[in-house]
């Protein structure tokens, strides 16, 4: 069941494929093995020698493909699974070895298939067989009208890339011998995953089913290599719970229930978002290099809707997880949801860190009683404007971030298929233009409001204050779990080095959960 491969051969050769992060940073003894050293090629050569173009263009592809190809679980979450799943020293030995079998044998797999990359021919728009009379159909549109009729021309162009998309409806993409390739190893994955999954299944406890599918859930949020590009799409509302609260909280048992479905249905839709990525990834690739729009864009606007998927999770469930607990911790668990959905709209501004600041030293400052009256009159005018203001830029920017990815993918495939650095939908573009005015209001308010307490504790004296009074840094939320917490908590989290920040949440260690 177990490969007999030589564990300390696996440790020692290690490979690093770009921002892969996949070297061990550790020996399972600890000893004996040097940590890799990184390097900023997207991967480490083979020793033999090459006959292949070895120059930037010939590793640009390998950066393009290092999403797909990470790991699910690495030797650095080995301590943290075993914690969790309370095993002892044998126990986590074999894990150890299950672990080490399979990266090993997805560095074999992964360097003969980077190898096979770099040798073969790349794609060519040639390669496609309606390239050429899309090409006719694209020059003629350009040809058409002088300079002074620009407008006119781009407005074809625009006109001419619907088409095409239209045109192209339901048409299967040419896919590239690059993207067979990772199809394969998406197959070969798949395989050493179960394989691995099989293999710990004789040291699990079969009688937690449902904790151990927590810690898979977990495992795949820690291990995920896409990042967050929309609003809320990897904010962990359970995180923000146990790092304020901690695990052993009171309030905890009132909201296990909440928190153990929305763990489950976020988790469920980071699945479908990186299930999502891997397929359209490789499309969108090919896409580019035959310079064929509808599969690119198509495959965009999939990976949005996925992502946007994950971000409505969150949204419906601040209130949700809110609603059971206590009224004062639930004004304070909105508040650090939403400034983490939304840091630029809820920071702390300068007007607010000096308010702040001021009443927290006004007696060293000797500020006095009429000075500190006329600076709450003031706060209050500036949260009775500062609340709507927030409002419409959420609103806004629910519907800009989505449209803000969507419009840099359609500039692009304008400016490879047209020449023309611009996006399709102009009318849709106009949030953007909304998001940006809004956020200027927001600055122009903030530097008003300010300048009113200048008035008031006089410019002079603002100019002796220390810049940390009123100039405030940006608060990061994503820290380990409170220490010591208990282990039969609702959700599992599993967080500590290789994690890169980012919160790490699961399922419910019930056995009764499916």
């Amino acid at each position: 069941m177990l490969r007999s491969l030589p564990r300390l051969l696996v440790l020692g050769s290690a490979i690093l494929v770009g921002g892969l992060g996949s070297a061990l940073a550790q020996s399972p003894g600890g000893e004996g093995v040097e940590r890799p050293r990184k390097t900023r090629n997207p991967v480490v050569k083979p020793r033999q020698e090459r006959e292949v173009k070895e120059g930037p263009e010939g590793y640009k592809q390998m950066s393009d493909v290092a999403p797909l190809l990470t790991y699910r679980i690495k030797f650095v979450d080995i301590p943290l699974v075993a914690e969790e799943m309370q095993l002892d020293k044998g126990q986590q030995e074999i894990l150890e070895q299950i672990v080490v079998d399979y990266m090993e044998q997805l560095d074999q797999q992964r360097l003969e298939l980077l190898d096979r990359m770099i040798r073969s021919t790349e794609a060519s728009r040639k390669d496609d067989p309606s390239w050429e009379v899309r090409q006719k159909q694209r020059a003629a549109v350009s040809s058409r009208n002088g300079r002074k009729f620009r407008a006119q021309k781009a407005s074809n162009m625009r006109a001419s890339m619907r088409g095409e998309l239209a045109a192209s409806e339901g048409t299967d993409p040419l896919v590239s011998n690059r993207s067979a390739m990772l199809n394969a190893w998406a197959s070969m994955h798949q395989e050493e995953w179960e394989t691995l999954m099989g293999s710990i299944d004789v040291i699990r406890n079969p009688d937690q089913p449902g904790h151990w599918e927590a810690i898979i859930r977990s495992l795949r949020r820690r291990n995920s290599p896409w990042n967050a590009n929309v609003y809320g799409e990897g904010v962990n509302l359970g995180q923000i719970i146990m790092s304020n609260w901690g695990r052993d909280n009171q309030i905890i048992p009132g909201i296990s229930d909440v928190l153990t479905q929305y763990t489950i249905e976020y988790d469920d839709a980071m699945a479908h978002r990186d299930g999502v990525m891997v397929q359209t990834h490789p499309v969108i690739l090919d896409a580019k290099v035959y310079h064929h729009p509808g599969p690119w864009l198509r495959s965009i606007q999939k990976q949005v809707d996925a992502r946007v998927a994950m971000a409505r999770v969150n949204e419906m469930y601040i209130d949700l997880i809110a609603s059971d607990m206590p009224e004062q911790d639930a004004e304070r668990f909105r508040q650090l949801a939403w400034k983490k959905m939304y840091p630029d709209i809820y920071m702390t501004n300068q007007f607010e860190h000096l308010v702040e600041h001021l009443r927290s030293y006004s007696k060293t400052y000797g500020l006095t009683e009429d000075q500190l009256l006329k600076i709450d009159t003031i706060e209050d005018q500036y949260y009775n404007e500062l609340g709507p203001l927030r409002e419409r830029r959420v609103k806004v920017v629910r519907v800009a971030d989505p449209r803000r990815l969507m419009n840099r993918a359609e500039s692009e495939a304008m400016m490879k298929c047209y020449g023309l650095m611009d996006s399709l939908n102009l009318e849709e573009d106009k949030i953007l233009i909304e998001r940006n005015e809004l956020k200027q209001q927001y600055l122009d308010m903030d530097k008003e409001y300010l300048g009113q307490i200048k008035d008031v504790i006089s410019e002079e004296f603002f100019e002796t204050l220390p810049a940390v009074a009123y100039r405030p840094g940006r608060g990061d939320m994503s820290r380990s779990p409170v220490k010591d917490s208990n282990p039969d908590a609702p959700v599992v989290y599993l967080k500590g080095p290789g994690d890169g920040g980012r919160a790490v949440t699961g399922r419910a260690s019930s056995e009764n959960n499916p």
